[in-house]
């Protein structure tokens, strides 16, 4: 409390009373007993720190020593609370007892605060996973890395110096290492050190290549049958060689590469042989090969006498078709990758060229109308025409005509489609019981009325000198365009009326399709 004030005061000779006597008492009674403050201290009481009885058996308040553990006690000048050591003593913590303090915080020096143990040994700090802040940068000798900041990336290269380098990669290639503040460039690793001693920055698909004494950065370069593509970190090697694996055909067949007569309103794509079951296919980039497993197919459109380009393209590593249509005699267009006939675009290999007849939606591949032509595979296949039983005719004239006047396919002619040019070799064959007047016979391609030149016409004398007898004739020509074709039997009169009765007459072919 503060000062006490006397309730009352005395003269000389007064007669006190028991309750003025007890007043004066109390009010000293119960100020000394717990409530003297500091007000009732001298300034200059100057109380020892043994007397104050602060934490009794610490040294750091107990004994008092001239230049140790000297405290005092205030406010900062932030306003918070603080405890003030003006020497160079320690705080000592420890349980007490008889194991007395274990560890001590002290100013070792200048701005140093230091953490020790009595009797030495090695303290320790336990932050409890609090974060640090504000930390001074640690140098090596205290187990730190001497650096502030650290790039992304970079490593620690130590040196005979308390400090770290930073090792990174700059962009010439070269090893920078730094010390925070100082950059020394380290020239590229020769062959001799295990580096390739490259300095210049690669282009794309570009690699490392021994020319006996170094490396340099080099491209792998095209070869025979294949093509370098170079990308950005990527290098793809096609192997067009195989462009020229092709090893189905066109049939009217689900089964058969090379089918029975017939027609068919689908066509599929079979292998020309068990072993022959890849095709190169190329998906507008590179050659892929594609494997068949199962008969692709198409169905005809509801046309007639009209001509298609049938073609395979990759669909997802297996081989589907599909049918361009022509127009007229014209094909679709085309061109060629590395050497292979496209239809439409390079991604759709021209496999073969069809045609339908005179039936809507119908491909027919028979003696009389071979209307498959395969590009690749080609096998021979028997062409030919008959008029079955003979005939008679009269009144012949000198001029070529149609033989009987017949010109439908399996009679008086065979058809044929063909993708390119090719030669075609027929033979005329016939069988002659009467005639009169000269009778000749001839071959000719896409004609009525104009035999082939390697045809001459051959036939009988006016008069038969024995009955049957034979004429045969042979056609060796060349078609120049592809498209549909026939072969035509002619037949003329040596003089004007003449007639001629046949027991058979017929022509045959072989063409490769």
């Amino acid at each position: 409390m503060s000062s006490i004030t006397l309730p009352f005061t005395y003269t000389d000779g007064q007669v006190l009373t028991a309750a003025e006597l007890n007043a004066c008492d109390t009010t000293i009674y119960n100020d000394y007993n717990g409530n003297i403050t500091d007000f009732n201290i001298a300034g200059s009481a100057a109380i020892t720190l043994t007397k104050l009885g602060l934490n009794p058996g610490s040294q750091a308040f107990n004994r008092m020593t001239t230049g140790n553990k000297t405290w005092s006690s205030g406010l900062t000048t932030d306003t918070q609370p603080g405890v003030t050591m003006t020497s160079d003593g320690w705080l000592e913590f420890g349980p007490g007892g008889t194991t007395a303090p274990d560890v001590y915080l002290y100013r070792s020096a200048a701005n140093t605060l230091k953490l020790a143990v009595p009797g030495g040994g090695t303290p320790s700090l336990d932050f409890n996973s609090a974060t640090l802040v504000n930390l001074p940068i640690i140098g090596v000798a205290s187990g730190g890395t001497g650096l502030g900041t650290v790039a992304a990336g970079a490593l620690l290269l130590g040196n005979t110096t308390s400090a770290m380098n930073v090792l990174a990669v700059a962009a010439n290639h070269s090893v920078v290492v730094s010390n925070g503040s100082t950059y020394t460039t380290i020239l590229p690793l020769t062959t001799a050190s295990g580096g390739t001693g490259i300095t210049t920055t690669p282009t794309n698909g570009q690699i490392p290549i021994g020319n006996g004494t170094n490396y340099v950065a080099a491209a792998i370069s095209n070869g025979v049958g294949t093509v370098v593509n170079n990308g950005a970190g990527t290098i793809s090697i096609d192997n067009v060689a195989i462009a020229a694996i092709q090893g189905l055909r066109c049939s009217i067949s689900s089964t058969l590469p090379v089918p029975a007569d017939g027609s068919n309103t689908t066509l599929y794509a079979i292998p020309a042989t068990s072993a022959s079951k890849f095709i190169a296919l190329f998906n507008g980039t590179k050659w892929l090969l594609d494997e068949w497993t199962t008969a692709p197919s198409v169905a005809v459109p509801a046309t007639t006498n009209t001509l298609y380009d049938f073609y395979a393209t990759d669909s997802s590593g297996a081989p589907a078709v599909g049918l361009n249509a022509w127009s007229g005699s014209t094909p679709p267009t085309r061109g060629t990758q590395d050497g292979i006939i496209w239809t439409g675009d390079n991604t759709k290999r021209l496999i073969a060229v069809v045609s339908t007849n005179g039936t809507s939606g119908t491909v027919p591949d028979t003696a009389a109308e071979r209307y498959v032509w395969n590009v690749n595979n080609q096998v021979p296949r028997n062409c030919n025409a008959f008029i079955s039983g003979g005939y008679t005719a009269s009144s012949i004239g000198t001029a070529l005509r149609a033989t009987n006047s017949n010109v439908t396919n399996g009679q008086g002619r065979f058809a044929f489609v063909c993708g390119q040019p090719i030669a075609v070799t027929a033979q005329l064959n016939a069988t002659v019981s009467a005639n009169v007047g000269r009778w000749e016979a001839a071959l000719a391609i896409d004609s009525v009325t104009v035999a082939d030149a390697s045809c001459p016409t051959t036939g009988l004398p006016g008069v038969v000198w024995s009955v049957p007898c034979g004429v045969s004739t042979h056609l060796s020509a060349q078609v120049a365009t592809a498209g549909v074709h026939y072969c035509q039997m002619l037949e003329a009169g040596g003089i004007a009326g003449a007639s001629v009765t046949t027991l058979q007459i017929g022509c045959y072919s072989s063409l490769m399709m």
